[in-house]
């Protein structure tokens, strides 16, 4: 299971996680206000609760597995992948650093703090939804960022960037 965590730090996350029986783990730095954890079930079921009483935020996601955790099976992965680090010129150990992603925390935040020392000044979300744009702007209201679903969003962020 996953379950989001809205406005607790990361340090309280993480000890909740750790006081839980069972597997259960920080998965997903959204943005400062948010954090995925991700474990067995049960163990998610009790970092929920724990979070309630405490008087946080905690939302269960609609997932199939703990992703990004030790808990994610890579080995079936890793052989279902042999052809494709072949296919890529550039990446030498595709399927390694795929299965490696798959069971490893994401940490956006770090990524968007890397991206704006770097100087990035806009951010563009393709595919359906928009999570990822709303929570670059939890990271930075001021952010420019805007996704891109369909031939609409592509017509409004075309209009958008021409000002």
């Amino acid at each position: 299971s996953m379950a989001a965590i809205i406005g607790s730090d990361n340090e309280t996350i993480a000890k909740v996680c750790e006081e839980v029986n069972g597997f259960c783990a920080p998965a997903n730095y959204n943005s400062p206000q948010q954090t995925v954890i991700a474990g067995e079930s049960a163990a998610i079921d009790e970092a929920v609760a724990k979070f309630a009483e405490m008087g946080k935020r905690a939302v269960k996601l609609a997932v199939s597995a703990a992703f990004h955790t030790k808990l994610m099976q890579v080995y079936d992965f890793l052989r279902a992948l042999p052809d494709y680090g072949r296919k890529l010129d550039d990446f030498s150990d595709m399927p390694s650093y795929l299965a490696a992603h798959i069971c490893s925390p994401v940490k956006f935040v770090d990524e968007l703090t890397a991206m704006q020392s770097a100087g990035i000044e806009a951010y563009v979300e393709l595919g359906p939804g928009k999570v990822l744009t709303g929570l670059v702007k939890k990271f930075d209201r001021g952010a420019n960022a805007m996704h891109i679903e369909n031939a609409e969003t592509l017509e409004k962020a075309l209009a958008a960037l021409k000002g």
